[in-house]
């Protein structure tokens, strides 16, 4: 009903990625799933990884699971989408301001995308998250 509604739908995704219950990142892989999910559109990428990414519950993990899920999901986008993708790797620009073992994990997930990364902008975002751009 709602496909000629992206704005509606992406609402939708960002909703739903953003509720502090349940599995988040279970959830989350479902709305990429979804066929009304468009992987092409950066407000439906926006909606589902930005939801994601806001709720701290998901996110933030004890585990690190979230910041995980989010650095694969970020190296698939980079390749279909680099300036999506570098302007959603700026949830980590923050990751100074948590705990020891959240700075830890963090920074792992960015280690690991400084790795995995091929586009310059996007490599870019994540030097300056980690300090090492002049």
């Amino acid at each position: 009903r709602w496909r000629q509604r992206p704005v509606i739908l992406d609402a939708w995704f960002g909703m739903e990625a953003s509720a502090p219950f349940g599995d988040g990142i279970t959830r989350a892989d479902a709305l990429l799933e979804d066929p009304a999910f468009d992987p092409n559109a950066p407000n439906s990428l926006r909606a589902v990884l930005g939801g994601f990414g806001r709720c701290a519950e998901h996110f933030h993990r004890s585990d690190g699971r979230g910041y995980q899920w989010m650095a694969q999901q970020l190296v698939a986008v980079d390749q279909r989408n680099p300036i999506a993708a570098s302007r959603m790797l700026k949830l980590f620009m923050g990751w100074r301001r948590y705990s020891p073992e959240r700075q830890q994990l963090m920074r792992s997930s960015l280690e690991w995308l400084a790795e995995n990364l091929t586009s310059p902008n996007s490599k870019e975002v994540v030097m300056l998250c980690l300090g090492a751009a002049e």
